[in-house]
Order: structure tokens, then sequence, then C-alpha cells
């Protein structure tokens, strides 16, 4: 059944969880529905008076992603923080 996971590995895992070659395709400038195309859902709303996304990795570490509205009201990557937990 690898080939099943490799044909719905563009959306996020079954427990919640998104791969660091996911986390890793984020890039500044990139527009918040953007992300959620890549990611497969918007993550955890922990910012307060902007949008800071927090999604866990399935290796356990995890992925920020701050957004800030541009000019055209779009918001637009402005920070990620991607700390991959490399313990195994």
């Amino acid at each position: 059944s690898s080939s099943m996971a490799e044909i719905t590995n563009i959306s996020a895992n079954v427990d919640g969880t998104i791969s660091q070659e996911q986390a890793n395709n984020i890039e500044i400038g990139m527009s918040i529905d953007e992300v959620v195309d890549i990611l497969g859902f918007a993550g955890a709303d922990i910012g307060s008076g902007t949008i800071v996304h927090e999604y866990l990795l399935e290796n356990e570490g995890t992925l920020i992603v701050a957004y800030s509205v541009d000019d055209t009201g779009v918001f637009i990557v402005t920070h990620i923080i991607n700390s991959e937990n490399t313990e195994v």
C-alpha cells in the first residue's frame, strides 16, 4: 500500500502532521492560500494580532509560519521557523 501513500502525500497525514518535505517547500513571500495548498490545511493559529500557524511535523518537530498583510490585503509569509527534531 506504499503506492497509496505516495498518491495521498500532498495532503496532511491522517494524524494531522505534515512531512519535513512539505515544510521545506514553504517560502517567504508565499500567500496563505499557497501555503494551505502545499500543507493541506491551515495550522493552529497561535498568533495574536497577526496570523501565526503552527504545524506538527511527522518527525515531531514543528513548523511555524507567520504572515502579514500586504498592500493588496493578502496574507503573505514573513517568517518561517522550521525546527526539525532529528533525534530518533
